[in-house]
């Protein structure tokens, strides 16, 4: 299988009149082809097929051409179709790979200063079916073995194209049999994707233009979809947790130990209907009668609160304390009556309901 890939360079010319310059040519990531019917397929160039040495290595010294030959550049053939060549010196980063090279003819310089100076990738490869995703973008093919045999110099897509721009993984294939030796003798057209274009036959363009809308408005009725389904969901869970038993028990639970604890410092009657919020206010009120708490934060009051309750004495201690006070009731009544009337038993008695006397 051949491959057309493409990107931009910087170029200056030397002392003797020649072209030089430096480019990135490809890079890693999942890229679309159009196949012969107009569907789109994603081909991964994984970091391991893209920096094999093998690859790399058939990138340096090749030819440099005026547009893509109608066939693969060879030693029969290169004085016809070389204007150039690459350089010994490619050089990658994390996910692309740069070369450098030159142009010696006269008439392909002469191009290139009129604008011409988009370049692209021609080079064979085994195709191998493998489904996955890559960096968050799903795939159904692998490139392997990428052997690079020349780059071309083809018509610049767009005025003020960035020198380093990265390739957006398109490419275009080229067919090498007796019906179609070049697709230049078709009606061409020019597709754009992202912003980078090349030229194909019309009916694969059109079709190409007409898998991308497709896909695209696929992708939007997918997100709208997702989006619908996921507040779905969420609904739901609300729902079930508004309604499970478990969750309804403890927040009663948690509702009651609320009011047992205001209990202790305010009269909790006229409070059975409040937030939990005003009911804590209210605690915090009844030993505080200058705070202001409008504004505060959730937080701030739950932690005033707690802190309040936590400062209170135990309820063995508030028990211990009303039981001495009975006993001093009773004490201060026999002392001043010699004697326990039959109302200070009583009162003894009611002192043993609300203190634990025994």
């Amino acid at each position: 299988m051949f491959r057309i890939d493409r990107s931009v360079f910087k170029h200056k010319t030397t002392a003797e009149g020649f072209l030089t310059g430096d480019a990135i040519v490809t890079r890693t990531g999942v890229f679309q082809y159009v196949n012969a019917d107009g569907t789109i397929r994603h081909e991964l160039r994984h970091p391991d097929d893209v920096f094999n040495v093998d690859s790399l290595e058939s990138l340096k010294l090749k030819p440099v051409t005026d547009d893509h030959p109608p066939e693969l550049v060879n030693s029969d053939n290169a004085e016809i179709y070389s204007i150039g060549s690459t350089g010994e010196s490619v050089t990658t980063d994390e996910n692309s790979v740069a070369i450098k090279f030159s142009v010696h003819r006269k008439d392909a310089i002469k191009k290139v200063a009129l604008g011409k100076r988009e370049l692209s990738l021609g080079y064979n490869l085994d195709l191998e079916e493998e489904s996955g995703v890559w960096d968050g973008v799903p795939y159904t093919h692998r490139q392997k073995n990428i052997r690079y045999n020349h780059l071309a110099i083809v018509d610049q897509a767009r005025a003020g194209r960035m020198a380093r721009i990265h390739m957006d993984g398109f490419a275009v294939q080229l067919h090498h049999d007796e019906e179609d030796k070049s697709m230049t003798d078709k009606e061409m057209q020019t597709v754009n994707l992202d912003g980078l274009s090349y030229r194909a036959d019309a009916e694969v363009a059109k079709a190409y233009e007409k898998a991308v809308l497709s896909e695209k408005q696929a992708r939007n009725d997918a997100e709208a979809l997702k989006g619908q389904v996921d507040e779905l969901k969420a609904q739901l869970e609300a729902v079930k947790a508004t309604h499970n038993d478990e969750a309804m028990a403890q927040a009663v639970a948690e509702r009651v130990a609320l009011l047992e604890t205001a209990k202790r410092v305010v009269n909790v009657d006229a409070l059975q209907g409040s937030s939990d919020r005003l009911i804590k206010e209210t605690v915090i009120k009844a030993k505080h009668e200058a705070i202001n708490l409008d504004g505060k934060s959730d937080d701030y009051v739950n932690a005033r609160f707690d802190a309040l309750i936590e400062s209170l004495p135990s309820a063995e201690d508030e028990a211990l304390a009303k039981q001495k006070q009975a006993m001093s009731l009773v004490e201060s009544s026999q002392l001043k009556k010699g004697s326990i009337s039959a109302n200070d038993v009583y009162n003894f008695q009611k002192a043993q309901k609300q203190g634990g006397i025994k």
